[in-house]
């Protein structure tokens, strides 16, 4: 998908493993120690403008439903993403998840 895979991540998920993170100042340079969470950069499915060949870069527009995943993004979403994120996460994770103000993220 190139530059618009790129420009489409539309969803960051933060999981926290092993030991409780800490809400304190670290001192750079950090060690491998000092990090204690994985992130995953996931790109939200195809939406209904991206289908339509439309672009928009403007984050108010982008909430509107009209915004919002076609049926093929839609299909890319169960079929793809969320099997890979279930396999790489396990059955015990509880993530904190980030979306995108882009209401396809929401869906």
């Amino acid at each position: 998908e190139g530059r618009r895979g790129v420009l489409g991540l539309g969803l960051a998920l933060c999981l926290c493993g092993g030991e409780a993170a800490e809400a304190s100042l670290v001192q750079f340079p950090l060690t491998e120690d000092d990090l204690r969470n994985t992130y995953y950069l996931v790109r939200a499915g195809e939406s209904v403008r991206e289908e339509a060949g439309v672009v928009y870069t403007n984050p108010v527009a982008k909430t509107s439903m009209d915004s919002g995943l076609s049926e093929t993004g839609k299909r890319q979403v169960v079929k793809g993403t969320a099997p890979t994120l279930k396999a790489a996460l396990g059955p015990d994770a509880s993530p904190w998840l980030w979306p995108s103000i882009n209401q396809r993220s929401y869906q």
